[in-house]
């Protein structure tokens, strides 16, 4: 039985039981996230994206989002983001 509520371990463990459990009508993992950077003056800057997928092993999270976009360059520059799920 998790005890998450004490054990970071069990935090993980719920984090990514979590994630791989919803899917979304088109065998994809759908739900909101919101994933937080910095910008090249070091502010920061939140955006909601679609999550598509999360495989614990490899310790990925897939977003659907405009690759177009100007946010994908300021990732590609600094990759250290945040991001923050939630869970009903």
């Amino acid at each position: 039985m998790l005890n998450w509520r004490e054990n970071l371990d069990d935090v993980l463990d719920m984090a990514w039981a979590t994630m791989r459990g919803r899917r979304g009508t088109r065998g994809g993992f759908l739900g909101l996230a919101a994933l937080s950077s910095i910008d090249e003056g070091a502010a920061a800057e939140s955006r909601a994206m679609v999550l598509r997928r999360a495989d614990r092993e490899a310790r990925v999270i897939d977003m659907h989002f405009d690759s177009e976009t100007p946010k994908v360059r300021l990732i590609a520059a600094e990759s250290r983001v945040a991001v923050q799920l939630w869970a009903s």
